[in-house]
């Protein structure tokens, strides 16, 4: 979540000084795309591509190998902005560090549950992770946050002659199963038991053949990948009847067509697993656009499937002290805040607001419920304040500061700031039970841009152990 990076201060004469990189990430909300790359699995090179939104290669974010994967099939993005790759020749689901790549570990183990290669994975509205096991036609439930087998949401072989390839909960909410080269279907699973609830896109319906992947379209038709035939056929979103070939055989030198995708641009993004190309398409037509990934860009052989993801850049903290430094202490001074917006596009919140406004009740704590206030314009040279007040004297706290809201349960209260794409710094309060942080806000930070503050204290007198403060959120002028 944040790198501490600490340095003695020669002349700082005890004072602690923070500098804050903050680097912002549009969420939903703001009236302009939020910046977007694309990751996407390479069967054959074992390894997980990375490019920009436009095309261009980046890196291999997951090298050839890393982590012992081995046939990467599917691949999903948790909750935690990590990656949940399918190893299918190991049978095991593998974790990497969404940011950087860096293996994480097995997530879910070598068979574990009779897993038998792994090939779509999905999380549930359940949080948890739903696992294709192609060999045996299953489809497994693991627990989401430690990859521990919960059950068989579809049991092997309950269906005969299915060879599960692909998943995906539908606008229904329930689960919808490609069923592979021998059935030749898309099968719908009731979302709660498990169990099927009809053959949604019949054996072959429209001549469809080894169905690999598919989606649901921005008007609410299922498009499907057909691997056997070199097409992108389109169904009726509410009966499953076949419509047309969306995508004619061949057009624009499609071959073995595996992964389908929507872009937020109107286009649909294929696959096209033969020839080692990602081609576009008209999404309101199917007809041909472009060559968007040509073959073997940066060694990509065998794509399956692209993924678009927001890029989430994260607040990174450098912190100069005499030392490795104890909390900050009331009084310290925090230097010039420097904020390096990544793709600053429209503001979430309009600049007319003013610019420190109170979000949300604290948790209460041996003095009430402790307040936090900012003072300060939040312009360019401008003198920033952050002042704690009726907090529980001499205890240790975190500052939690984000430039995004989740609203989660913790420490019975409510934590406003976005963890995941915030910083936590440890602080302690006063003698007086208050806190007085300082700093300079700098040139260059767009107006609208919005962060949000709140402070946890340790207090045996709050509900579990805790005292917050209520929440702060501050927009730049």
């Amino acid at each position: 979540m944040m790198n501490a990076c600490w340095r003695s201060c020669r002349g700082c004469r005890g004072v602690v000084v923070v500098a804050l990189v903050w680097i912002s990430w549009l969420a939903l909300g703001s009236t302009a795309a939020a910046k977007q790359e694309i990751v996407m699995p390479s069967w054959v090179t074992d390894a997980v591509f990375r490019f920009e939104a436009n095309g261009q290669f980046v890196d291999r974010i997951v090298p050839s190998g890393s982590g012992t994967l081995d046939g990467p099939h599917g691949m999903c993005i948790g909750a935690d902005g990590d990656f949940y790759v399918s190893s299918f020749f190991n049978d095991k689901v593998l974790k990497f560090d969404g940011e950087t790549g860096a293996p994480l570990g097995d997530f879910v183990s070598s068979g574990s549950g009779g897993l038998s290669g792994p090939m779509g994975c999905q999380f549930g509205s359940d949080g948890n992770l739903y696992v294709a096991g192609f060999n045996d036609g299953s489809v497994l439930r693991y627990n989401g946050a430690t990859g521990a087998f919960i059950d068989a949401f579809v049991a092997p072989g309950s269906v005969p002659q299915m060879f599960t390839e692909f998943m995906t909960f539908g606008p229904d909410g329930h689960l919808y199963v490609a069923t592979g080269s021998v059935r030749h279907s898309v099968i719908r699973f009731d979302s709660t038991s498990g169990l099927p609830i009809d053959e949604f896109v019949a054996p072959t319906s429209g001549g469809l053949l080894d169905p690999h992947t598919f989606a649901f379209g921005p008007g609410g038709d299922l498009y499907v990948a057909s691997f056997g035939t070199h097409e992108v056929k389109r169904y009726s979103g509410t009966s499953g009847v076949f419509i047309e070939d969306f995508v004619t055989a061949g057009s624009g030198g499609l071959v073995q067509p595996h992964g389908i995708t929507f872009g937020d641009d109107g286009l649909l993004y294929v696959t096209s697993w033969a020839t080692h190309q990602v081609l576009r398409y008209d999404a309101t037509d199917g007809d041909f656009v472009d060559v968007f990934i040509d073959h073997q860009i940066g060694g990509l052989l065998n794509p399956q499937i692209v993924i678009f993801r927001d890029v989430r850049d994260r607040l990174v903290v450098s912190v100069d002290a005499d030392g490795p430094s104890p909390a900050l202490t009331s009084g310290a001074h925090l230097g010039t805040i420097g904020v390096i917006p990544a793709n600053p596009g429209t503001p979430i919140i309009s600049s007319e607001q003013v610019p420190w406004s109170v979000m949300h009740s604290g948790v209460p704590g041996s003095d009430g419920v402790p307040e936090l206030r900012g003072s300060g314009p939040l312009q360019a040279g401008a003198d920033v304040e952050l002042t704690l007040s009726a907090a529980r004297p001499g205890a240790a706290a975190v500052l939690f500061m984000s430039p995004g809201a989740s609203g989660v349960m913790f420490k019975g209260g409510l934590l406003v700031p976005d963890v995941e794409v915030g910083v936590a710094l440890s602080v302690t309060t006063g003698a007086d039970g208050g806190l007085h942080l300082a700093g300079t806000w700098p040139d260059g930070v767009p107006a609208g841009l919005s962060t949000y503050h709140q402070l946890w204290i340790a207090d045996p007198a709050g509900p579990v152990g805790y005292a917050a403060s209520n929440a702060l959120l501050a927009v730049t002028r």
